[in-house]
């Protein structure tokens, strides 16, 4: 369990303008995942408490090897909790097993990120999306071809495609049989795991636009796992930012891009270059590398990268606390940095918070 219970409390009910909105589609609550045993354990997700509300879009980002696709992973139950509860609808998920399991999955699915090695090279478009109702006895023979049919046309795909095979296909077009292979179960929620970061950028841009559609026409909701922040802005309501196993900020896109709060919100911010060769790159306050999973600092985890920690970042961990409107942020000292007030080190004090390519830099 986490040693913050405020923790859960806080991110799992959310915020809009102030309000707690109503009970998420997919929560879960001090939510743990870990690999081995002992002192070399590696804790991937570490205490975390996040909901996704019916009809959003969350991204989820961070850099490589934060978490992101574990706990995506975990939450829809593909890799087992080592603690922790998941909920779906009000049921829990987290003690369900074989076919209780299998049933309760028709209604959440995952769009994985290489649109090739996720397609079987043995079985036709046709094979592959008509698997999963096969799977799960829905229709009859005739029924379910018209539906096959039918879900490579709402992807953007002609009907014929179906007799080919994946290397008979471009890359976006295999990334749109994967989505029309994960709405074949008509899911209410879908993790898209890095579903465009492997297709060229024209290409991303279409399959974003479809994804948002297939949103707007289906009602889905979409937990978006992504390490790019451009495409994140591009199509999430919320953000969820997380650092070494743990949310480290949550709240609206718009807020988000406009104002990072917490100090590694702002490092990733940073690190996203302007289109202009005329530009310099602006000068890091922040050092180092992230510290292993199965060594993670005391504390705060980012704090052996942070310009602003202090002795209390070392000996208390920062719970994620609502700081307002749809915000929470896990860090202590969030709104000296925001108001220029925290000096860094090697640095000396600002007057005012100062900004580059629009991230407070305080």
């Amino acid at each position: 369990m986490s040693e913050h219970p405020g923790q859960a409390t806080a991110v799992a009910e959310h915020w809009t303008e102030g309000a707690p909105l109503s009970s998420p589609l997919l929560s879960c609550h001090d939510l743990e995942k870990r690999y081995g045993r002992g002192a070399h354990a590696v804790q991937a997700v570490a205490g975390v408490s996040l909901g996704v509300m019916e009809g959003e879009t969350l991204g989820l980002v961070g850099e490589s090897g934060c978490g992101k696709s574990t706990l995506a992973r975990t939450l829809l139950r593909l890799e087992a909790p080592t603690a922790g509860t998941i909920r779906f609808a009000g049921d829990d998920l987290t003690g369900l097993k074989g076919r209780r399991l299998r049933s309760a999955r028709r209604d959440f699915q995952i769009i994985l990120q290489d649109p090739y090695t996720s397609l079987n090279p043995r079985m036709t478009i046709s094979q592959t999306v008509l698997e999963p109702l096969i799977v799960h006895g829905i229709g009859d023979r005739a029924e379910r071809r018209a539906q096959v049919a039918e879900l490579l046309e709402r992807v953007g795909l002609n009907p014929a495609f179906g007799k080919r095979f994946p290397h008979e296909l471009s890359g976006g077009q295999r990334q749109r049989v994967g989505i029309a292979r994960a709405l074949a179960l008509r899911p209410r929620f879908i993790v898209c795991d890095e579903a465009v970061s492997a297709l060229d950028v024209s290409i991303q841009a279409q399959v974003l636009n479809l994804l948002a559609d297939l949103r707007d026409s289906m009602g889905l909701t979409y937990l978006f796992v992504s390490h790019n922040l451009g495409v994140v802005r591009h199509i999430a309501d919320r953000v969820a930012v997380m650092y070494l196993g743990k949310i480290v900020e949550v709240g609206r896109s718009e807020e988000f891009f406009e104002a990072p709060r917490h100090p590694y919100s702002q490092l990733l911010l940073s690190a996203v270059l302007e289109p202009d060769p005329d530009i310099e790159p602006p000068e890091s306050e922040f050092g180092g590398e992230a510290p292993s999973p199965s060594s993670p600092p005391s504390g705060c985890r980012f704090r052996t990268r942070c310009p602003f920690a202090r002795d209390l970042c070392a000996a208390e961990e920062p719970e994620l606390r609502s700081i307002g409107g749809s915000r929470a942020v896990a860090c202590h000292f969030w709104d000296e940095i925001a108001e220029g007030r925290a000096e860094p080190k090697g640095r000396r004090a600002v007057d005012g918070p100062q900004r580059e390519n629009g991230v407070d830099r305080g």
